[in-house]
């Protein structure tokens, strides 16, 4: 969930006005302060007329259970509006802060229509100890590709006519 990115200032206005959409369920009291805190983990700054962000930017605990709290509602809101699925690709690579945002969707919305589907390799059991364990998890385990079926692979993404040494690699 947390980026860092180089954006011009018209990236900055497309982002903002993004996380301000996203926040589309939210009554509009809500929508303002759950933008603002979503646009710190994408690198928006809104401004400091909130005071909840003015207080959080100067306190790393309170930022980070206000951003949680953030998207607990976003997500709570596109929930109750209608079904959610969430897609969290190679999590081997998440951060622990966002790790713990999906573990708390899971948690505090459980009994609303939310699927997360997310993928990983196998050593992500090694660095975040049996993520999503006590929540309703159907776990697929893939076999390593072979030889026969990697090739297959690289014809039908570059074309059946390939050489036989770019296949190889």
């Amino acid at each position: 969930m947390s980026a860092t990115y180089s954006t011009t200032p018209s990236d900055q206005t497309s982002l903002a006005a993004s996380i301000a959409r996203a926040a589309r369920h939210l009554p509009v009291d809500a929508a303002a302060r759950v933008a603002a805190f979503l646009g710190e983990i994408v690198g928006v700054r809104f401004s400091d007329d909130e005071v909840a962000l003015r207080a959080a930017r100067g306190n790393a605990a309170l930022m980070a259970e206000q951003v949680r709290r953030a998207w607990i509602e976003l997500l709570r809101a596109e929930c109750e509006a209608g079904p959610v699925v969430l897609v969290a690709e190679d999590l081997h690579w998440a951060d622990p802060p966002s790790m713990t945002y999906l573990e708390a969707a899971l948690r505090e919305l459980a009994g609303l229509p939310l699927l997360v589907v997310a993928t990983a390799r196998p050593e992500v059991d090694d660095l975040f100890a049996r993520p999503f364990a006590g929540h309703a998890l159907h776990e697929v385990r893939l076999r390593e590709l072979g030889a026969r079926g990697s090739e297959r692979l690289v014809r039908a993404v570059l074309g059946a006519d390939s050489d036989a040494t770019t296949v190889a690699r």
